[in-house]
């Protein structure tokens, strides 16, 4: 039998004079391993939370929680150091510290596997196919790793596709992962290591590397013939199939492939010649009128937690917004922007006619340098890293369409790095100031600040310290930009805003008419093994769409509750928790969040979380669990920021 009690985190250490006279501008004490906040402590008590405010959602716990950590980390002044070997040496042993603990390898093995959504349309899509329809087949697929994708694959297993016969690379910018730990807990292949991705790559390179190596594995497994002897491509930007005819045209009699997107099938169509079936799901008029939809109002509730957080950190930000192209995504988003009250402004390189309630800016120049707060939807590249010339100070920029060169990310980050002032902490006379700074270790070369046993990272923006999220989730980070005579915000790091690392941004009753797209494009495309570009089935795409209208409505008028603003997640009870050795090394900040009966109050020094406990586990100071009368051990528990 459970009961409740009240476990605190205490910030320990916030107001210690020897750490804070210490402290290199937060980022960790000079000539001590220790961080400037010592480990986040975790402790039990009987007494319920006095003068304590609730935190129910992410909102709450920047607004009541991060204030005191930064109190604490700039209390009492900042002793600054000049660079030297051996900051240098600790700060890159402090950002590799938190990359290896909350590496997404080791949170993959952390995770809790979700548990699939059952979609009705999906197995809709799927209900005229023999059982055996995928069998004798091995799928390759890079996509947007979610909950509901983990309920595609797996009616698709449901029609002979082997779990054991499926690869699944995630995206780094788009990957859940116990939704990855659900996949390989059912016997697929999930490689990790594009989820490594610093901002500072181009994505379509890493994503090549990793795809060609998996290419390679079938080859071989071809070769020694133990491969399945077809190959369905589920592919996500082109990625599979431009390789494969690039490098492994003796694969491609046995190809049948899919492309859910714009860019990919622009790829597909640059090619001298498509020689295996393409099912064309970007152009479905079924996806088209359904989800461009639903990602508007994703893609305006995620610009609106942005804005959030900075209007928190104390900056002042209005509810103007300039997009950046007014195609098949741009202009409903542009008109769900202006629906909901906020001035839009749009730049276009055709004549298009904007939606009601959206301004054209005409002049290029003119549309960059008012724009505050951009977004850019176009799925090609439309900006250069010379347009950051021209944004104004302090702007927020954000990509709204595909990839991390919609906004020339991956340029303006090295760019900002070399154009940045000079810093009174740097060496002096330093003659070629690109070089110096490409010697720097990463934190210092961004200005930026960690916690390594949190994982949490801080940045400068207009000279305030400012949450950006966490070190290791490097595509779902923000990051700012030092240029010369500006700084820039750049959300996400410049990859796509939407797409996050929760269970499924958008709820997979509503997403799950893009996710029967599929099931039927795969159906279609091992059906017609050939050549050419194939459209998705209009017949079953018109039923598919008259059975989601009636399942859901017009998506247009689509409302859900996003994930940031719902009650904090947990991956567990706390009463497992307590039994596990994870407990005291690497435990995900979810597990200790409000679940269970549970809920978090923040009093101004410390959190409290009401929780489920077993009456003989506790955490008494920093011990770790064992019996009421078991002595502390000293070792204590990480805590993740949300972001």
């Amino acid at each position: 039998m459970e009961t409740y009690g009240i476990a605190s985190i205490a910030f320990r250490g916030l107001t210690e004079p020897t750490l804070q006279s210490r402290a290199q501008d937060g980022i960790l004490p000079v000539g001590s391993k220790a961080p400037p906040l010592q480990s986040l402590a975790l402790y039990s008590s009987s007494r319920p939370p006095r003068d304590a405010r609730p935190i129910h959602s992410e909102p709450e716990f920047f607004r009541l929680v991060v204030p005191a950590v930064h109190a604490g980390l700039l209390a009492g002044g900042i002793k600054r150091f000049a660079d030297s070997r051996e900051l240098r040496l600790q700060c890159s042993e402090a950002l590799r510290e938190a990359l290896d603990n909350f590496s997404p390898k080791a949170s993959l093995m952390r995770a809790e596997p979700i548990e699939a959504p059952d979609m009705e349309l999906v197995h809709e899509a799927l209900r005229d196919f023999p059982d055996d329809h995928f069998a004798g087949h091995a799928l390759i697929a890079v996509q947007h790793l979610f909950g509901s994708t983990v309920g595609l694959l797996d009616a698709l297993a449901s029609k002979g596709l082997k779990h054991s016969d499926m690869t699944v690379v995630g995206k780094s910018y788009s990957t859940c992962f116990g939704a990855a730990r659900a996949l390989l807990d059912r016997g697929a292949n999930v490689p990790t290591d594009p989820l490594e991705q610093s901002a500072a790559e181009h994505h379509d390179p890493i994503m090549e590397k990793v795809v060609r190596r998996e290419l390679l594995r079938y080859r071989e497994a071809v070769a020694n013939g133990t491969a399945p002897p077809k190959l369905l491509v589920l592919d996500e930007g082109g990625h599979i199939v431009d390789l494969l005819h690039r490098e492994f045209r003796d694969l491609l009699p046995r190809v049948t492939a899919v492309e859910q997107t714009t860019r990919g099938i622009r790829r597909a169509e640059a090619l001298p010649s498509l020689d295996c079936t393409l099912v064309d799901v970007a152009r479905a008029k079924l996806k088209l009128d359904n989800e461009m939809q639903l990602d508007a109002v994703s893609l305006y509730q995620e610009t609106v937690r942005k804005r959030a957080h900075l209007v928190r950190c104390g900056f002042k930000m209005g509810r103007e917004i300039s997009i950046l192209g007014l195609g098949k995504l741009g202009a409903p988003t542009a008109a769900y922007f202006a629906k909901r009250g906020w001035k839009v402004r749009a730049y276009d390189i055709g004549d298009v006619k904007p939606p009601p309630g959206v301004t054209i800016i005409r002049d290029r120049e003119e549309f960059f340098r008012g724009a505050n707060i951009l977004m850019a939807i176009t799925g090609q590249k439309p900006m250069t890293v010379d347009d950051y010339d021209l944004l104004p100070h302090r702007a927020l920029v954000m990509n709204g369409a595909s990839s991390n060169d919609e906004v020339a990310a991956y340029e303006a980050i090295a760019k900002a790095r070399r154009e940045q002032p000079v810093r009174k902490w740097w060496q002096p006379n330093v003659t070629d100031k690109a070089a110096y700074v490409a010697e720097l270790p990463e934190l210092l070369a961004d200005r930026e600040y960690i916690l390594p046993s949190a994982g949490w990272i801080w940045g400068e923006l207009d000279n305030k310290i400012i949450p950006l999220g966490h070190a290791a989730r490097r595509a779902q980070r923000d990051r700012v930009l030092h240029f010369a005579d500006k700084d820039i915000y750049l959300a996400k790091s410049g990859f796509v805003l939407n797409l996050t690392d929760d269970e499924d941004p958008i709820p997979p009753k509503l997403i799950q008419v893009t996710r029967a797209s599929l099931a039927l494009a795969c159906a279609q495309a091992v059906a017609n093994p050939g050549r050419g570009r194939m459209v998705l089935d209009p017949e079953r795409s018109r039923h598919l769409h008259e059975v989601f209208r009636r399942l859901v409505g017009d998506p247009a008028e689509a409302r859900w509750t996003p994930v940031w603003r719902q009650p904090l997640p947990a991956t567990k009870p706390y009463s497992a928790l307590l039994r596990s050795e994870r407990l005291t090394g690497d435990a995900p900040a979810e597990a200790i969040t409000a679940s269970h009966g549970g809920s978090m109050y923040f009093d101004g020094r410390q959190i409290q979380v009401r929780v489920r406990l077993s009456p003989g586990h506790v955490l008494d100071d920093i011990g770790e669990p064992g019996p009421t009368n078991t002595a502390p051990s000293g070792r204590s528990l990480p805590l993740s920021v949300i972001t």
